[in-house]
């Protein structure tokens, strides 16, 4: 697991490296494409699983990655699945309800691949060269 730290000013980190996660800072610079090509610079392993931390695969999702990534074992071109991710929102100052989580398709799991990169400053996503 890698994570990167834009600049937290809470336990961000120290959390992140309890769970064995190999953790990278980076210097915010209003480039959202930036900070995930700073991840992928620190992942090893032949896929990657983006995700932010507001955001969680839903179940079904969640239990069908193992399976997608070993069908896609002995492929060797460029895969990406564009998975629906639910973004919570924290309550709302002054009250104990929060948004209604949304659901939206992204880009999230690929494989690492030689100029395989995200791009774009805002609403980023996943390019090969």
């Amino acid at each position: 697991m890698v994570v990167v730290d834009t600049g937290s000013a809470d336990a961000t980190v120290e959390i992140a490296e309890s769970f064995g996660a190999r953790v990278g800072h980076f210097a915010w610079c209003d480039n959202f494409a930036a900070a995930r090509n700073a991840a992928l610079g620190l992942a090893t392993a032949d896929w990657v699983l983006q995700l932010d931390g507001d955001e969680v695969p839903d179940p079904e999702t969640a239990s069908a990655l193992r399976d997608v990534v070993r069908g896609y074992a002995s492929h060797d071109g460029a895969v990406c699945f564009a998975l629906p991710v639910r973004s919570y929102w924290p309550a709302r100052e002054g009250t104990d309800v929060a948004d209604a989580p949304t659901v939206h398709r992204g880009a999230r799991l690929f494989r690492r691949l030689p100029g395989v990169c995200w791009v774009g400053d805002v609403h980023e996503t996943v390019m090969t060269d």
